[in-house]
């Protein structure tokens, strides 16, 4: 039974690109076309590398894993552009009814980043952890590939769909860029606390919601920071997913409290971002659970219905 949930998924990429082009096409953008074309080729090649796993070669596994890394790859750089794009459009700056949140919470933001400065080890940890989890659901699907026939790359692919729409829809409503826009961290204390991101790469993008995108490359395009925190709610999503997987569910765990940790310090969040992030994640798996599970159902009863005539 081919898995009915990459027809949505298919669907949802191809929604996606289609906007992305009538965007550019409209609003005049400065889009490096070859280098993310060169992109668009490789996650078509593993789509159809999956196709060949799946009805040719009879290994549904295979099939799911190139399945999953090639959408990713497509879905991650269309929605990175469109954030871009978004920027021309974005409603007012939150960042600091956020911070007046987080204190209201008795979240002392300034405090984190210094306490960081005597504890150096901790803070590569952070930092470590923070970089390597945007590959964790890649090693999830993977391994998932390699090692069992759980088949839920596609569940987990549509989890990330969800979640990555919701966090880009709040942001372009209620932009934000993290709480290094709001505080300043004294010099030395700065020097001495190795960032994944800092207040440079902030202060960029304030001015590209400024002053326009320029020129989109994938060579130099950045992530943004904001509310809620799409760091968290895939750390989270991708944790819930794991949890299935045998020998990874426990690792999953202990990595990703680290992650989610580390999001205020390394990320330069807000607090009320990665709790922001939570719900986004909890919305995230509840709908993919209710379509996956219905589309499934509905699948087998299609199928069920020939093999009853047939019977008969």
């Amino acid at each position: 039974m081919s898995n009915p949930l990459r027809a949505i998924l298919l669907s949802v990429l191809g929604t996606i690109v289609t906007v992305e082009i009538v965007w550019k096409t409209l609003g005049h953008f400065d889009v490096d076309m070859p280098s993310y074309g060169l992109l668009a080729g490789c996650g078509l090649a593993f789509l159809l590398s999956s196709a060949f796993y799946e009805h040719i070669r009879k290994d549904p596994s295979i099939g799911s894993m190139l399945f999953g890394l090639g959408f990713l790859l497509i879905f991650a750089a269309s929605v990175n552009v469109i954030s871009y794009f978004g920027l021309t459009i974005a409603g007012p700056r939150i960042d600091g009814p956020l911070a007046a949140v987080d204190r209201a919470m008795g979240v002392n933001w300034m405090g984190l980043m210094l306490f960081t400065t005597s504890h150096p080890a901790l803070n590569f940890a952070f930092k470590f952890a923070y970089r390597l989890s945007i590959y964790e659901t890649l090693f999830l699907m993977i391994w998932w590939g390699l090692s069992d026939h759980s088949r839920l790359t596609e569940r987990l692919c549509l989890a990330l769909v969800i979640g990555g729409a919701a966090t880009v829809t709040v942001w372009l409503l209620t932009p934000s860029f993290g709480a290094f826009t709001v505080y300043t961290i004294p010099p030395t204390p700065a020097l001495k606390i190795a960032l994944a991101l800092n207040a440079d790469y902030a202060n960029t993008l304030l001015h590209l919601w400024a002053h326009g995108p320029g020129h989109i490359s994938p060579l130099t395009v950045k992530g943004l920071v904001g509310f809620p925190s799409f760091h968290a709610a895939q750390a989270i999503i991708a944790t819930w997913y794991a949890r299935k997987a045998k020998y990874l569910f426990v690792p999953f765990v202990a990595f990703n409290t680290v992650v989610i940790l580390s999001t205020p310090i390394q990320g330069g969040h807000h607090v009320v971002d990665v709790i922001g992030g939570f719900g986004v994640a909890a919305l995230a798996i509840w709908l993919a659970t209710l379509i996956s599970n219905r589309v499934m159902a509905v699948s087998a009863g299609k199928e069920a219905i020939p093999a009853l005539a047939a019977a008969g």
